[in-house]
């Protein structure tokens, strides 16, 4: 990516832009970008990259074995930045600054930032961070998540940097990169397999994306994607950290109502019976049998369906009450 490109990202006031997968900016992925505030994180003498933000920092005993490694050895590998902005290296900015305070003054090696063609922050960060054994694949996936919205942000800026001004001419000829396929005899016919176009479609999507990106399984992409859109940015940081299990997070999105407690998606459905539900439980009981009643039973049996109804219940609590009194029996 021009590095003007990310000058003009730095800013971080900006409104973040969410562009589908495919690159069309009026679809949305559902994946947006966090709030940032309007003074960015800084650290030393430097800005934190949104992107940088994402990955989370070494923390407890793992941060201070990167203090002391620091001690005895020196700084081993130079963080990246572009400008005062600070793309990698954030823990070993911090245990710098920890090592300072207590009176070791080491240098900070630092070496600008020179990104491939076309290559974003957050993208760079994924290839850094997403590949070593130190995240399981749950924390990769939504750690992608929450690079994925910030990637297509940066490429939306690139478009528009790259986009012709008035009176600007970039291609004299007059040919597009389409139009000189065709004549060098390169165009390839679209695939007509379906399960090739399937793959293609699913590789493309937000899902098989993440999913490429964090080196994971697709249903561990989409439950990423699922938390990213349902979940409280803590839920997510916890994630994140290895804190709490998708699995965990996602079950607490389908929880039924709480005991006593309305459903308020049932609460809102009307049923044809005298009788007012107040919990889910009544709720059903009436539901099914008004479904019984109206599907199953004519509209002449009814008063007999009713009878039966009553001599099922005053069965069922005779039976209870035998029960109930032959396990006192027992007990003596």
């Amino acid at each position: 990516m021009d590095t003007a490109v990310l000058d003009q990202l730095e800013d971080r006031t900006t409104t973040d832009t969410v562009v589908a997968a495919d690159g069309n900016t009026e679809a949305s992925t559902g994946l947006t970008a966090r709030d940032t505030p309007n003074a960015p994180h800084v650290i030393g003498n430097y800005r934190v990259h949104e992107a940088a933000e994402v990955i989370p920092a070494l923390e407890g005993e793992a941060f201070e074995k990167l203090v002391e490694e620091i001690a005895q050895n020196g700084q081993w590998e130079a963080v990246v930045i572009h400008g005062d902005v600070l793309i990698e290296g954030v823990d070993t900015v911090r245990a710098i600054g920890v090592l300072k305070d207590r009176g070791i003054d080491i240098d900070l090696q630092a070496v600008a930032w020179q990104p491939r063609p076309e290559q974003t922050v957050p993208e760079f960060l994924a290839y850094k961070h997403l590949r070593g054994p130190r995240f399981t694949d749950a924390q990769r996936a939504q750690i992608a998540a929450d690079l994925l919205p910030l990637i297509e942000k940066e490429r939306a800026a690139a478009q528009e940097s790259a986009r012709i001004k008035p009176g600007q001419v970039l291609n004299p000829r007059g040919i597009n990169k389409r139009t000189a396929e065709k004549e060098g005899g390169t165009e390839t016919c679209p695939s007509t397999d379906a399960k090739a176009r399937n793959k293609s479609k699913i590789d493309r999507s937000t899902v098989g994306r993440i999913a490429a990106m964090a080196s994971v399984t697709t249903y561990a992409a989409a439950q990423a994607v699922k938390i990213k859109r349902q979940a409280a940015n803590e839920v997510i940081e916890a994630v994140k950290a290895g804190v709490m299990k998708p699995k965990t997070v996602i079950a607490g999105f389908d929880e039924p109502a709480a005991k006593g407690k309305p459903d308020q998606k049932k609460a809102g459905t009307k049923i044809d019976h005298p009788f007012t539900p107040t919990t889910p439980l009544e709720h059903d009981l009436v539901a099914g049998w008004v479904r019984l009643r109206d599907t199953k039973v004519a509209v002449s049996e009814r008063a007999d369906a009713l009878d039966v109804m009553r001599a099922i219940l005053k069965a069922e609590e005779a039976a209870e009450q035998r029960t109930a009194t032959s396990g006192k029996g027992g007990g003596k």
